[in-house]
């Protein structure tokens, strides 16, 4: 299996504070990885990392598709294909559903094909194509989190980025955006996933990560990860 993305070395800062030390994680393409850990462990300062949001050292190393990207530009890495879910679903609350899904195609160039798409987007998550016209900031937790993967995957993505796609809703809600999850996985889709909620990104998840502190405690396939407890050896915040 080829290894789609590589991080080496990857030391990240917020201004001079640093926040990873030493990092070094791979995705296989049409896998999906997981990074777990606590909340403060550093999980989404590596996501933004690979997203080109945070500053690094110099000897951090990101390679997609065999190609160096760690000095290049957000809107650079988007157009290669690298396309990030942020926390907290990130929707344009007064626009509508339709206007935020055709946002997550701004830089895809066959304009005319974009609204085609639509339909089978939504197929994915059906609750919301009754809403179409329905401004996204009226829409629930979870509705709002299906709109955001909806419109990270109208950028067609190489690689799917998802930052904590299960903070703050209800287990049912949880357990549905989940399953789509794993669907779009099927259909090709490599996915990274940053989650604290390990037991469940464990199932949907290949390969696993644990970070605590700043760096990488722990890896391995998920399912022996599964069998371990995570929880009391590294989530104790």
């Amino acid at each position: 299996m080829n290894k789609l993305l590589t991080v080496s070395h990857l030391d990240s800062y917020y201004g001079h504070a640093q926040v990873l030390r030493d990092v070094t994680l791979s995705i296989e393409e049409g896998r999906v990885a997981a990074l777990l850990g606590p909340n403060g462990a550093g999980k989404s300062t590596a996501m933004m990392s690979i997203s080109g949001m945070v500053r690094l050292s110099d000897s951090s190393r990101i390679t997609f598709q065999g190609e160096e990207i760690q000095k290049q530009s957000s809107d650079r890495i988007v157009s290669k294909g690298i396309v990030q879910v942020p926390q907290g679903r990130g929707v344009f609350p007064g626009l509508t559903v339709k206007e935020n899904l055709l946002m997550g195609a701004y830089m895809r160039k066959d304009k005319k094909e974009t609204e085609d798409e639509i339909p089978a987007v939504l197929d994915m998550f059906p609750k919301l194509k009754e809403r179409l016209k329905q401004p996204a900031g009226t829409l629930s937790g979870g509705e709002q989190q299906m709109l955001a993967i909806m419109r990270g995957l109208m950028a067609h993505p190489k690689l799917l980025m998802l930052d904590e796609p299960s903070m703050g809703l209800a287990p049912v809600i949880v357990d549905q955006i989940y399953e789509q999850i794993a669907a779009i996985n099927r259909t090709g889709m490599t996915i990274f996933l940053v989650e604290q909620n390990s037991s469940i990104a464990l199932d949907v998840a290949d390969y696993a990560y644990v970070l605590s502190s700043g760096k990488i405690v722990r890896e391995g396939p998920s399912k022996v990860l599964a069998g371990e407890n995570l929880l009391d050896a590294y989530f104790k915040a």
